[in-house]
């Protein structure tokens, strides 16, 4: 069975539309474009499923299967920043905040948070982390 990240990214070559085109269509980041096709974030929330759905122009819901209406990481306007570690567990930020800036390194800090515990990085990273440029 293939994952949410196997089937969008397949749905953007087949469109031959880059990451960077993608990231534009829904007001997003390269990065976060990325992490949704290489499965390192959780399946976005409804409301951005709705919008790659959009601008891959697909109306067959392919993507819209992987929405579990059940799973509250999925609310409507929530943004959500997910990784796994090696064991299986994962690490999850999220908010309600629709400013990109903060939203940006929420994902930047999801990142850090990875690193630290799995190559034993040290926290100084979280300050550089949260240093985005405006």
């Amino acid at each position: 069975m293939k994952t949410f990240g196997q089937v969008f990214k397949e749905a953007r070559k087949a469109k031959k539309m880059t990451c960077r085109e993608i990231a534009d269509a829904i007001e997003s980041t390269i990065g976060h474009i990325s992490d949704l096709e290489h499965g390192r974030v959780s399946i976005p929330a409804l409301s951005e499923i709705e919008k790659l759905e959009g601008a891959l122009e697909i109306t067959d819901g392919r993507l819209m299967a992987f929405y579990n209406p059940a799973n509250p990481y999925q609310e409507k306007d929530r943004y959500i920043s997910t990784t796994f570690l090696p064991d299986g567990r994962c690490i999850q930020l999220s908010t309600d905040s629709e400013d990109e800036l903060f939203q940006e390194r929420l994902r930047r800090l999801t990142i850090a948070i990875w690193s630290i515990m799995v190559n034993g990085n040290s926290p100084e990273i979280l300050t550089e982390a949260w240093k985005v440029e405006e």
